[in-house]
Formats: C-alpha cells, sequence, structure tokens
C-alpha cells in the first residue's frame, strides 16, 4: 500500500493532491459559495472524530451509524442585531444565495438576537451518517 500522508504531501504536485486512479479518497471543503456575501462564519465541533469500529483494510462496508452532538458557533454576531443559522440535510439543497429567501430548503432553523459578545452557540444530536451544513446570516439578507 502505498503511503497516502507522503502522496498527499509530495511537492511534485499541487499541496495535498492525489492520484485520479486507484484507491484515493477524501473531501475538500474550499469555502462555501456565497454570492450575496451574507453569510457569517459557523465553526463546527463533534463529539466524536470517527467511527467505531474502524473499517477493515479493503472493506467496503461502514461501521453502524452512531449519534453524534454537534456543537455550531457562530461568530461576528453584533449585540441587538437579529440573525438566522439554518441547517440543511443534504448537500443540493443548500442554496449559493438568497439565504433567508430559500429557508424552506432548510431542515431546520433558529433565530439569533445575542445581548453581548460575538458569538452564538447551538448543540444538538445528529446520526454519524447524517449530513448536515450549517449557514448563519443576518435577517435583513436576502
Amino acid at each position: 500500500m502505498r503511503n497516502k500522508v507522503a502522496e498527499a504531501n509530495s511537492t511534485a504536485h499541487p499541496d495535498y493532491s492525489l492520484a485520479s486512479s486507484g484507491g484515493n479518497y477524501g473531501i475538500a471543503v474550499t469555502g462555501i459559495i456565497d454570492r450575496d456575501g451574507e453569510t457569517l462564519p459557523v465553526r463546527l465541533e463533534t463529539s466524536i472524530n470517527g467511527e467505531a469500529p474502524t473499517m477493515e483494510q479493503g472493506s467496503s462496508e461502514r461501521p453502524a451509524s452512531s449519534p453524534i452532538t454537534i456543537t455550531a458557533t457562530v461568530s461576528r454576531l453584533k449585540p441587538g442585531k437579529s440573525y438566522k443559522l439554518y441547517r440543511y440535510d443534504t448537500l443540493h439543497a443548500v442554496p449559493e444565495e438568497s439565504f433567508n429567501g430559500n429557508a424552506a430548503k432548510a431542515g431546520k432553523m433558529w433565530r439569533i438576537k445575542i445581548t453581548d459578545g460575538s458569538t452564538y452557540r447551538v448543540k444538538e444530536t445528529i446520526s454519524s451518517s447524517a449530513i448536515a451544513v450549517y449557514r448563519a446570516v443576518p435577517v435583513t439578507a436576502p
């Protein structure tokens, strides 16, 4: 088996690139698409960092899903101003603009209005096999 870390960090290729052939898999988050420029930073933390038991080498059978607690922290908030935090349950549902105008696509929504500080945290438990994408915008955004 090839050393994936060495391959991903090879100086002969762009940073973190892997060959398109073979068994190299991964996800790259290069940023969000927000054509209106309204979204606020949302940081996610999870209660666990992997599923157990780990997959056997060469297996395609995933471990059973389990509950996972997500803490979503919205930052750069201003006291007294109103915001909405959306959670989408599929990647296809995530809008690229007009987040408030596309509110019906969200699986869940929180109204946020802090009195002091600059962050807001929400915790929820989902299945480790689920998709959860978060976006936060001012209520005045399109």
